[in-house]
């Protein structure tokens, strides 16, 4: 009888610490009662006018958080996404909801929350998504948001946050995409950009970040999209971006950066958009980027470069669009920019160009848009340009005065807008 008392004191015991077990690994998931508990405290942060929320209360979400409106759960019925996108929510971010340990995606965006952006949300340790674009933010990025282990993206945009980027920002080793464009940030890019071996792309524009661009960030292997328009970028552009053979996109209009355009640009050939209009660049227009057979859009207006249009543009069979104008380039429009037949805007206008409008621009069959205004061109309109049966828009006025041929009374499209007459002499 002892034993079999011992024996049944032993199965008892053994059901005691398994169940403790099973209530300890339901405590570290998320039990329903713990997450909807958490969920409600950071709703109370919130101002709901309109009720979208009125369903995280007992009374109407009996079913659990899973049934909940913008909330996400796994196949264990364990919240992993917070998403309150375009809910017209007021009030503040409360770190409370970094009480769900498997949270991986919290996006508030487009609300009109306020308040800093609390440091407690380096408590969302499985976080992947942060997506508090587009509402009142204020305050600086804080730098505790640098711990969190597993951030793929990052979406601070279109708030009023202050202050510089994080110096610690590269220690988020698998951030993919950083999107803080339209705030007010400061200060420079952080050297450690360059353990960000995962980065597609970085979108910074319309802030003041100041400094030069950063040769690290030349080290992002990945990246595809850099754009850093809209700041107070200073100093030459870095030789080194060539390595960055991903790079689609490279958006730097609009900043103080000066010196030669570097040649070494012609070795990203993924680019298809290169925007460095609105500088303070000099020098000529680098033969090399002739090589950049799959870009679409060139923009290098509004700069200082003194030297001529080389023909090697020309091989750029995929361009859309080229847009030169207002520098003070000389020599000849080359006649190989003929040759881009995908060609819809062709803006050299308010330059230093001489001789004569090659003919070879009447090939451009889909072109939509031609300014060579404000240049020293001479002799006559090419009757090639009969050809342009979509032109819209023709500007030459302030040219050496030429002798127009009565191609002038045609007009190219119903709703052309042509300038031709106008000449000086």
């Amino acid at each position: 009888m002892a034993t079999m008392a011992r024996f049944l004191l032993l199965v008892v015991l053994f059901a005691a610490v398994g169940s403790a077990v099973t209530a300890a690994e339901q405590m570290e998931r998320g039990s329903p009662e713990a997450e909807a508990a958490a969920l409600r405290e950071f709703k109370s942060a919130l101002v709901d006018i309109d009720g979208r929320l009125s369903n995280w209360d007992d009374a109407a979400g009996g079913g659990g958080p899973c049934q909940w409106p913008g909330i996400a759960c796994s196949v264990a019925r364990e919240v992993t996404g917070v998403t309150l996108h375009g809910l017209g929510l007021g009030g503040a971010l409360s770190a409370a909801v970094c009480a769900l340990p498997r949270l991986a995606v919290l996006n508030v965006s487009k609300n009109a929350l306020s308040g800093p952006v609390p440091a407690g949300l380096a408590a969302c340790r499985a976080l992947e998504v942060l997506d508090l674009s587009t509402n009142s933010f204020h305050g600086a990025i804080p730098q505790e948001l640098c711990g969190l282990p597993y951030l793929r993206r990052l979406f601070l945009s279109e708030n009023l946050l202050s202050g510089e980027i994080p110096a610690g920002i590269g220690n988020l080793t698998a951030l993919e995409e950083l999107v803080i464009y339209s705030n007010n940030l400061t200060g420079g890019i952080p050297a450690s950009v360059r353990a960000l071996q995962r980065l597609r792309v970085v979108r910074a524009g319309l802030n003041d970040l100041s400094g030069p661009i950063p040769v690290e960030i030349s080290e992002c292997a990945s990246l595809e999209v850099l754009g850093l328009a809209q700041n107070s970028l200073a100093g030459a552009l870095p030789r080194e971006l060539c390595r960055l053979k991903n790079l689609t996109t490279l958006i730097l209009w609009q900043n103080a950066l000066t010196g030669e355009i570097p040649p070494e640009l012609g070795n990203c050939t993924n680019l298809e958009m290169l925007a460095l209009n609105d500088n303070a660049f000099t020098g000529g227009v680098p033969r090399e980027l002739g090589a950049l057979s799959m870009l679409l859009k060139l923009y290098i207006y509004r700069n200082q470069l003194d030297g001529t249009i080389p023909k090697e543009l020309g091989s750029l069979h995929s361009a859309v669009e080229i847009d030169l104008s207002e520098n003070k380039l000389a020599g000849v429009i080359p006649r190989e920019l003929g040759n881009i037949l995908t060609l819809r805007l062709l803006h050299l206008f308010e330059n230093r160009l001489q001789g004569g409008i090659p003919p070879e621009l009447g090939q451009l069959s889909v072109i939509r848009r031609i300014d060579l205004s404000i240049n020293n061109l001479t002799g006559a309109i090419p009757m090639e340009f009969q050809n342009l049966t979509g032109l819209e828009y023709l500007q030459l006025f302030d040219n050496q005065k030429s002798m127009v041929p009565s191609l002038l009374c045609w007009e190219p499209a119903a709703h052309s807008r042509c300038s031709t007459c106008r000449t000086t002499g």
